[in-house]
């Protein structure tokens, strides 16, 4: 399994100018409001020395296209190692899930059982960090292997240390 991971991530780095040797965080979906992506911006630290990468697609309505561009725009300009990924196929979407060190899902409310980006990580396998509220309790995923952090210590940027933790 280790063996096809590294091929796989070997791969992706040279479609993507991707260097295997940091750490790869990913955060995949739609790039709209509410899951979280602007918690990880304001959260992680400028001097990150691992790609971020942003998969994915800007949402259908106007007021997403402009939340995504700001947002883009913001992380080209925070992290040296970010790397967009737009509109990729199932198969990359899949690749990337799983060659990818950490999938940080902080949704705004906590997850909850509609959360598709959710659902695609935790069915490949990839090692999720993620946002609890009160609509995660029903998905009983204290028992799943995903990292899982109150919303409240996300927004005391108390994930930090944890996203080191699960890093290591």
């Amino acid at each position: 399994l280790n063996n096809e991971i590294e091929k796989t991530r070997k791969e992706l780095a040279n479609l993507f100018q991707l260097d295997t040797r940091k750490k790869w965080i990913l955060h995949p979906g739609l790039f709209t409001g509410g899951k979280g992506i602007n918690t990880i911006a304001s959260s992680l630290p400028t001097t990150l020395d691992s790609h971020f990468i942003l998969m994915g697609s800007h949402g259908p309505k106007i007021k997403d296209q402009l939340f995504s561009q700001n947002l883009i725009s913001n992380l080209k300009e925070k992290y040296s190692l970010f790397k967009l990924i737009l509109s990729p196929d199932d198969a990359t979407f899949k690749k990337m899930l799983l060659a990818s060190d950490l999938v940080l899902l902080p949704y705004d409310v906590g997850v909850s059982e509609r959360r598709s980006s959710l659902l695609s990580a935790m069915s490949c396998g990839a090692n999720v960090f993620t946002s609890i509220g009160r609509f995660s309790a029903p998905l009983n995923l204290q028992d799943s292997g995903a990292y899982l952090i109150s919303l409240e210590d996300w927004k005391k940027t108390k994930a930090l240390p944890l996203i080191k933790q699960a890093l290591l």
